[in-house]
């Protein structure tokens, strides 16, 4: 549980950093299991999950005109 909560906090200070050089889009994080072993097929499908809503949203004018 503390590995998972590690990675929570890793990808969102990655994600707000890199929000920062675009100061105008959202920068978003998702946690989900490792690219390998036995959950790596449902880590992949929650990848592309969360990429297929971004889109979509961004898609209808994003949130308050953001991206």
């Amino acid at each position: 549980m503390q590995r998972f909560a590690l990675r929570v906090i890793l990808t969102m200070a990655l994600a707000f950093g890199a929000g920062a050089a675009k100061a105008q889009d959202i920068a978003i994080a998702v946690g989900r299991p490792g690219i390998t072993g036995s959950n790596a097929a449902l880590g992949e499908q929650m990848t592309r999950g969360a990429k297929m809503a971004v889109a979509d949203i961004n898609a209808k004018g994003g949130v308050l005109g953001r991206k």
